[in-house]
């Protein structure tokens, strides 16, 4: 069976994961968490950087960092994972589903147009680790004043223009989780860009106590000033990222290689996908076929022939929550979903199997 995902376990990892258990050492303040702090704030230039036990830990600890009040509207996409939207909820906020673009994310357009001074903060998915409109989007949320969080769960290493998705909004949220491309099985991050929100975070990532600031300045008094949570990493887990970071950039060639040939058997019988631009980490590949119904066909017989072969998200509006939120679109999401087929793609995946996945491909599609 050919999985949409593999993780790549190398020599280095082992000896990571080795060196760890050795050491017996696994608080939160372990030299392989330092080390992976490290490693990212020197890539994505920052030095407010909180390593989280999931992305979904992240995003809550997002909601709890911005000043929002109960029915301050937030506008999420549609077509995205609910981890993105549940932390405001809890919260009391009133979620907004706005629709997609043809490339997965939300549509800025439709943003500017639907935009009220009740909306406090746009969530922006990148979708397949890709935004092209991430730069006016950034810029249309600080003319009017919104917070900006970027859902980057399949971006990491992303670049547009020399600049890292993640580092764009007031927030940037990073996964670890075991189908992303640089994985521990688990774990995350958040990116705080906005520098008005670091001291806050460092108080809420501590159980609402001042811990970090009074290790940092003794003059602080330790002491417990708000609700908070135990944003902890796991020093093992942290082992195995540290490993799979030194052959980040390596991997991503590879899958990039990949792609490109993906691209040339299967654009050529007239499937299309979206534009794989310069700075793409090459996080996963999919393709759209013309309608749901040949959608399912193509992903039914992919499936039977040991290929995984799925669509994604799904619709948050088509759920029976998403049904009773302010929606603005015309079920673009759906659409999106039901023609999509995402294929297999990671670093060890060779390319003979590539070709062989496409020939199952154009026997499907030819087939439809």
């Amino acid at each position: 069976m050919f999985y949409l995902t593999r993780m790549e376990i190398g020599d280095m990892e082992r000896q990571y994961l080795n060196d760890c258990l050795e050491r017996s050492d696994f608080s939160e303040t372990g030299v392989y968490i330092q080390r992976c702090k490290d490693w990212i704030k020197d890539r994505y230039h920052t030095e407010h950087l909180i390593m989280t036990a999931s992305a979904s830990q992240a995003l809550e600890l997002a909601a709890a960092l911005l000043p929002l009040e109960t029915g301050d509207e937030i506008i999420f996409s549609s077509y995205s994972f609910p981890s993105s939207v549940n932390p405001f909820i809890l919260r009391g906020c009133t979620p907004v589903l706005a629709e997609i673009d043809n490339s997965g994310c939300l549509d800025l357009n439709l943003i500017k147009k639907i935009t009220t001074k009740k909306v406090r903060t746009v969530v922006v998915t990148h979708y397949a680790g890709w935004n092209e409109t991430i730069e006016e989007m950034s810029l249309f949320c600080r003319e009017n004043g919104i917070y900006l969080i970027e859902d980057n769960a399949l971006g990491f290493l992303s670049n547009r223009n020399g600049r890292y998705l993640g580092t764009f909004g007031d927030l940037g949220i990073l996964s670890f989780q075991s189908t992303k491309p640089v994985s521990c099985g688990e774990g995350g991050a958040i990116l705080i860009n906005n520098p008005s929100l670091w001291d806050k975070a460092r108080i809420l990532c501590s159980n609402g106590t001042t811990r970090i600031l009074h290790k940092e300045s003794p003059e602080i008094p330790y002491t417990w000033v708000q609700p908070g949570f135990n944003c902890t990493f796991s020093h093992l887990e942290a082992a195995l990222l540290f490993g799979q970071m030194q052959h980040a950039d390596e991997d991503i060639k590879r899958r990039r290689c990949l792609v490109e040939l993906y691209k040339s058997r299967l654009f050529g019988i007239g499937m299309k996908s979206m534009d794989f631009p310069e700075g793409w980490n090459a996080s996963m590949f999919f393709v759209q076929t013309p309608d749901r119904e040949s959608g399912e066909t193509c992903r039914a017989y992919l499936n039977r022939q040991g290929i995984q072969a799925l669509a994604h998200y799904g619709s948050l509006r088509e759920s029976p929550l998403g049904k009773a939120m302010k929606y603005y679109g015309n079920g673009e999401s759906k659409v999106f979903d039901d023609c999509l087929v995402r294929l297999p793609l990671y670093a060890g995946l060779a390319k003979e199997h590539v070709n062989n996945i496409c020939n199952e491909v154009e026997k499907a599609f030819c087939g439809i």
